[in-house]
C-alpha cells in the first residue's frame, strides 16, 4: 500500500459520521451543533540540538462541533454530555523557512468534569493528521530533525475555563500540549511538540437552552462479557539511513467486560512478527538469531484494554507489559550505541493508542460487531509503528 493510499485510509476513517438512534424516552432538549473560532499562541519547543531559532507559534483552528445534550443514550450521560466533532486548523510554528507550516485535520471529544449546571472546566483530546510543508534536509535544514515526512500524525490534550462574559458567545481559555510525528514511518522521528494557551468561543446554530436539567436519569449497572479478535497489518522505518518501510503483522485475542453499554475494560495477549527484523537477522547472519529467525523476529505481549464506546465509534487506548521480544536489544544498540535506563523500561513497557469505527450500533448491544481501527503502537511513549486492523 502507497504512502497516498495509507493517508486516504486515515481521512475516510476519522471522516465517518454515524447517525445515532434513541433507546429512552427523549427529553425536551435537542443537541447543539456550534462552531468555535479558537485562536492558539504558544511555543515549538526543541526537538533536538541547534534546533532552528524560532518566534511565537500561531495557530487558527475552527471547530465544527455538536454538543450531545439528550440523555437518549447512555453514553452521553456517562460522559457527563460531552462535544464530539472535527476540527481544523492553520498552524506557524515561530520559521516558516525552517520549520514551515502545518494544516490539521482531527476528530476530538471535548468532556465536562461536572454534569449538573454544566461545569465551566473541560477536557478537550484531538487526534488526526496533518500536513507540513517543511521538511529535514541534510544541506538546507539540517537542524530541523523533527519533520521528515509531509503527512503527520496529529495529536492534542487541552484543558479548557468557560468565561461566561457573554451568554451567547462564552469565551474559554486554556493551555495544553501538541505534538505533530510521523509514526516512526522515516527517521529520525522526532517529531514537533508545542506547549500552548488559546482562546475560543462557540457560536451557536439556534439559541442555546438556559434551564437544561442535567440530573440524568439513574443507570442500571450493566455488564456484557465480550471477546475480540483482532488482526493488524502495520508499517515503519527501521534504519536512518536506508529508509525502507517493512510491515508488521498483529494478531491479538482480548477478553473482558463492557460496562454500562459504554465503557469496555479487558486484558488481551498479543503476537507481532517485524519484517525488518527478520530480513536483517538473515541478511546479516547474527549467530544468535539466525537458527530461527521467525521466532527472533517476534513479539509477545500482554495488555490492559480501554476503550469508550460512542456508538459506531470508541477511542481505545491500550497498555501493554512485554513477555517476549528478543531483537529488541540489538534494534536498541542499533539506534543508540548503548544500553541505558531508558531501553530497560522500553523493553518492558508499550502503548497503543487510536480510533476504532464499528459496523453496528455499540448502543444496542449487538452478539457480533466488525469493525476497523487506525492506532498509533509505542514503545513507553516513543512512536513504534502505525497499524491498521479489522
Amino acid at each position: 500500500m502507497g504512502g497516498k493510499n495509507k493517508i486516504l485510509s486515515i481521512l475516510l476513517f476519522l471522516l465517518a459520521t454515524i447517525s445515532c438512534h434513541a433507546q429512552y424516552k427523549e427529553l425536551s432538549v435537542v443537541d447543539k451543533f456550534h462552531i468555535t473560532p479558537e485562536l492558539q499562541f504558544g511555543l515549538t519547543l526543541p526537538s533536538n540540538s541547534n534546533f532552528p531559532s524560532r518566534k511565537i507559534q500561531k495557530s487558527l483552528q475552527i471547530n465544527i462541533s455538536k454538543k450531545h445534550y439528550t440523555s437518549s443514550k447512555k453514553w452521553t450521560s456517562l460522559l457527563n454530555y460531552p462535544t464530539t466533532g472535527i476540527a481544523v486548523s492553520y498552524t506557524d510554528f515561530g520559521n516558516v523557512d525552517k520549520l514551515g507550516k502545518a494544516i490539521s485535520l482531527s476528530p476530538f471529544i471535548e468532556y465536562n468534569f461536572k454534569k449538573q449546571k454544566l461545569s465551566r472546566l473541560y477536557l478537550k483530546t484531538g487526534l488526526g493528521i496533518s500536513y507540513i510543508n517543511k521538511l529535514y534536509d541534510s544541506q538546507t535544514n539540517a537542524y530541523n530533525r523533527a519533520v521528515l515526512t509531509h503527512y503527520n500524525v496529529h495529536y492534542y490534550l487541552l484543558m479548557n475555563y468557560k468565561l461566561m462574559l457573554n451568554k451567547r458567545f462564552p469565551v474559554k481559555i486554556g493551555g495544553g500540549y501538541l505534538h505533530h510525528s510521523n509514526a516512526h514511518s522515516k527517521l529520525p522521528n522526532m517529531g514537533l511538540n508545542s506547549a500552548i494557551i488559546s482562546l475560543s468561543s462557540n457560536i451557536y446554530f439556534s439559541e442555546n437552552n438556559k434551564n437544561i436539567d442535567k440530573n440524568s436519569t439513574l443507570i442500571p449497572k450493566t455488564y456484557q462479557t465480550y471477546f475480540e479478535f483482532k488482526n493488524g497489518m502495520g508499517y515503519h522505518d527501521f534504519l536512518s539511513e536506508n529508509h525502507a518501510k517493512k510491515n508488521i503483522w498483529v494478531y491479538s485475542i482480548s477478553g473482558g467486560t463492557i460496562y454500562k453499554d459504554t465503557y469496555k475494560i479487558g486484558f488481551g495477549l498479543s503476537y507481532r512478527k517485524y519484517q525488518h527484523y527478520y530480513d536483517y537477522i538473515v541478511e546479516k547472519q547474527i549467530d544468535e538469531f539466525i537458527e530461527n529467525p521467525n521466532l527472533n523476529a517476534s513479539n509477545l505481549f500482554v495488555y490492559l484494554h480501554t476503550e469508550i464506546m460512542m456508538d459506531h465509534v470508541s477511542l481505545n487506548i491500550d497498555g501493554g507489559l512485554n513477555l517476549f521480544k528478543p531483537f529488541y536489544k540489538t534494534h536498541y544498540l542499533i539506534e543508540e550505541n548503548q544500553l541505558d535506563f531508558s531501553y530497560e523500561l522500553k523493553k518492558l513497557f508499550l502503548g497503543r493508542m487510536g480510533l476504532k469505527l464499528y459496523m453496528n450500533n455499540t448502543h444496542n448491544l449487538p452478539t457480533n460487531n466488525l469493525f476497523i481501527g487506525a492506532h498509533i503502537n509505542s514503545t513507553l511513549s516513543q512512536a513504534d509503528f502505525f497499524e491498521f486492523s479489522v
